[in-house]
C-alpha cells in the first residue's frame, strides 16, 4: 500500500486487532488520481447535460462548465488553480477531449505539486490515507479503535463512503507531518 510512516503503523495496529479487514487501497499514484479527478469531472458534466455516454466532449462546452468548481472533485483554492490550468489547456485545444486527455493534462500539473498541496487534493496522493470495506459484522467496536488511532485527522479521520456502489471507510491521518514539509523554516 506504499503508505507513510503513522497510516502504516495503523493500518498494521488496524490489521492486528481486526484481521477479517481488507484494505481497498492505499497510496495512489499521480496518474491514478489523474485518471480520477478526469473521470469524476466528466461523470458530473455527463450528469448535468443528462448525457448517457459520451467519451469525448466538445471543447467549447466543458471550457464554459469549468466555471462551476462543483465540477472538480477537488476542494480549497487549489480547486481553483486546476479548473484554471484546464481552461487555458482547453483554450489551445480544439475539437473534442477524452478522459485520458483530460487525466494527461492533470497529470501534468498535480506532479508539479507540493506535498501540502498533494495532501490538500486528496491524502492517498501522499500516503497518509487508505480505504479499507467495511466489516460485516457489528461495527461499534472497529469504529472506535479507528477513532483512537495515534495521528487521526480530527475531522475527516473516518469517512464513511461509496464508491461506485460499494462502502468503504477511509481512514485519513493529520495534516500535521505535512505542515512542515515543503516549507521554509521560519527565520528570526
Amino acid at each position: 500500500m506504499n503508505l507513510a510512516p503513522e497510516a502504516r503503523a495503523a493500518a498494521v495496529g488496524l490489521f492486528t486487532e481486526y484481521r477479517e479487514t481488507t484494505f481497498v487501497c492505499g497510496r495512489r499514484s499521480v496518474a491514478a488520481q489523474a485518471k480520477r479527478i478526469a473521470g469524476d469531472l466528466l461523470t458530473k458534466y455527463r450528469e448535468l447535460h443528462e448525457l448517457t455516454d459520451a467519451a469525448a466532449i466538445p471543447v467549447r462546452h466543458l471550457d464554459m462548465n469549468l466555471v462551476n468548481p462543483d465540477l472538480l472533485s477537488v476542494n480549497g483554492e487549489l480547486n481553483g488553480v486546476i479548473r484554471n490550468h484546464l481552461r487555458r489547456w482547453l483554450g489551445v485545444t480544439t475539437g473534442v477531449v477524452t478522459e485520458a486527455e483530460i487525466a494527461d493534462c492533470l497529470g501534468q500539473l498535480i506532479i508539479t505539486m507540493s506535498s501540502p498541496d498533494l495532501y490538500q487534493i486528496d491524502a492517498h496522493l501522499t500516503g497518509l490515507a487508505f480505504d479499507i470495506h467495511p466489516p460485516r459484522h457489528p461495527t461499534d467496536a472497529i469504529e472506535r479503535f479507528i477513532r483512537q488511532l495515534n495521528g487521526l485527522h480530527a475531522s475527516d479521520g473516518l469517512r464513511k463512503e461509496t464508491n461506485h456502489g460499494e462502502p468503504r471507510w477511509h481512514i485519513q491521518f493529520g495534516e500535521t507531518s505535512m505542515a512542515s514539509k515543503d516549507r521554509p523554516a521560519p527565520t528570526s
